[in-house]
């Protein structure tokens, strides 16, 4: 796998590349709102994980963590915590600190490739817009266990205001009223 600060090879389906430059980059005016430092570790960590996702070994990988799993919401989440998670060490172990912001969108491309991937082998059926949320916020409390030491509180309580009763309800019920 390439270091994490190398610049990542273009091997990313252009559409991909797409989804990054929607995803991060500008507010709601179309204003910059990350520094290009940000920018740059965004751009790097994303590359160099759809590259290694679609390495040979880390597909395999990946789609048999998704077979293994009881779910596909489960398998997805797993892949993507654990390829981000070896990229964030490999960061580590370079010096380099990847910001909060970097390692959540980042994570949501990684996950949204993990899909692609998955749905055209045929491992999973077409996720809904819904599963893809549960997705999401599974493998970001997948990934607050992992590592409790990044846990903002402040960010945590805003997270949490921002759920809409609606939210909780449909989670309830899919909890069965747990």
């Amino acid at each position: 796998m390439p270091p994490v600060l190398s610049k990542p090879m273009n091997r990313p389906r252009p559409d991909m590349a797409d989804q990054q430059s929607q995803s991060q980059g500008m507010d709601q005016d179309n204003e910059p709102n990350v520094t290009p430092e940000e920018q740059e570790l965004y751009d790097n960590f994303v590359g160099n994980a759809l590259n290694a996702l679609y390495s040979e070994e880390t597909t395999r990988e990946a789609l048999n963590t998704i077979k293994v799993a009881n779910s596909t919401i489960k398998g997805v989440a797993i892949a993507a915590v654990n390829l981000a998670d070896h990229l964030y060490q490999k960061a580590k172990e370079q010096g380099v600190n990847i910001p909060d912001s970097v390692l959540s969108h980042g994570g949501y491309q990684i996950i949204d490739a993990i899909i692609e991937l998955a749905e055209t082998a045929k491992v999973i059926p077409k996720v809904s817009d819904d599963d893809r949320f549960r997705i999401q916020t599974l493998a970001e409390s997948l990934w607050r266990e992992k590592h409790p030491e990044m846990i903002n509180q402040e960010q945590e309580q805003q997270t949490f205001n921002n759920i809409s009763p609606d939210q909780i309800r449909q989670v309830a019920s899919q909890m069965g009223g747990r």
